[in-house]
């Protein structure tokens, strides 16, 4: 699978080991989601991370429009690590697919094994949650 068409193709993943991005790729599976449908609710639990491949998703928070997100944004992040280890995190976003969506997606298992595999990821998502936190705290 190329990156051009792989969880790899995200932008918190460019630069990372050919062994990393081979290991990400074997962990994750590309869906496809119908315009409308609610890939995360605010507040409930996180159970998956995603790369976005085609489409676009509007982000909501306190069901107020905060932005759109699409090819090689991710998402899932902040819940997973908030509670890292016990996958109870909730979602800061209600995310809905505005277009039809492709993405890369990993199940929290599969998050967590390529996070204690490859600590550098935990860094890089780390400061991509800090930023999407500040983020949803500006947009008050």
């Amino acid at each position: 699978m190329s990156n051009e068409y792989s969880i790899t193709s995200g932008t918190v993943f460019q630069g990372i080991s050919r062994k990393c991005s081979k290991r990400l790729e074997a962990l994750s599976a590309p869906v496809q989601m119908v315009e409308g449908y609610q890939l995360a609710r605010q507040g409930r639990r996180g159970d998956e991370f995603g790369v976005i491949l085609d489409g676009e998703v509007d982000v909501f928070v306190d069901d107020r429009l905060v932005s759109t997100i699409g090819p090689g944004d991710h998402y899932g992040e902040v819940a997973l690590l908030a509670e890292q280890g016990t996958g109870v995190g909730p979602r800061s976003a209600t995310l809905v697919a505005r277009t039809t969506v492709t993405a890369s997606v990993m199940g929290i298992r599969e998050f967590e094994a390529a996070v204690r595999e490859f600590p550098e990821l935990a860094e890089r998502l780390e400061l991509s949650r800090a930023r999407a936190v500040a983020a949803a705290v500006g947009a008050d």
